[in-house]
């Protein structure tokens, strides 16, 4: 009897294989590579730096793409508005209007300045001045002390 032939004694058949390299034909990595030799680098820099937080193999893939693409390690700048963008009344104004009505709360300021909460806190905050904010306290009234003295 003949010997059986499994799947895995097969040979596939290959294209044959090219013995010069020619200029034109673009050099590839293999994802897997990078990602094996992102978490390399990962390893080695938990081996390094024992202490404090370690990147991930995700985000030494993203500043490796960031230095492939821009030439430069750190993110871009954000754009946003300044600051004070918006803003329809002066500070002063929103200081005026807080200390002539101290009995005043954020959301109250706001209404009538017509400036977001976050806003007119952020005035207050870095003026200094608090609103008013009501705190009930308990407390005793010189008749509980005296009952309590006479228990």
């Amino acid at each position: 009897m003949g010997r059986r032939q499994f799947i895995n004694d097969r040979t596939p058949s290959r294209a044959p294989v090219p013995t010069t390299i020619t200029a034109a034909a673009p050099v590839r990595r293999n994802i897997d590579s990078n990602t094996f030799e992102a978490k390399s680098a990962a390893r080695l820099y938990r081996e390094h730096f024992p202490e404090g937080q370690h990147p991930t193999r995700q985000t030494i893939l993203k500043i490796a793409k960031r230095l492939r693409e821009t030439g430069c390690v750190t993110s871009r700048p954000r754009v946003r508005k300044p600051r004070n963008a918006g803003c329809k009344m002066q500070p002063e104004e929103v200081l005026e209007y807080a200390l002539a009505h101290p009995q005043s709360s954020i959301k109250m300021i706001s209404a009538n300045c017509g400036l977001s909460e976050s806003r007119v806190w952020t005035i207050l905050n870095e003026s200094g001045v608090h609103p008013y904010r009501s705190t009930p306290m308990q407390g005793l009234m010189l008749r509980d002390v005296v009952q309590l003295c006479d228990e």
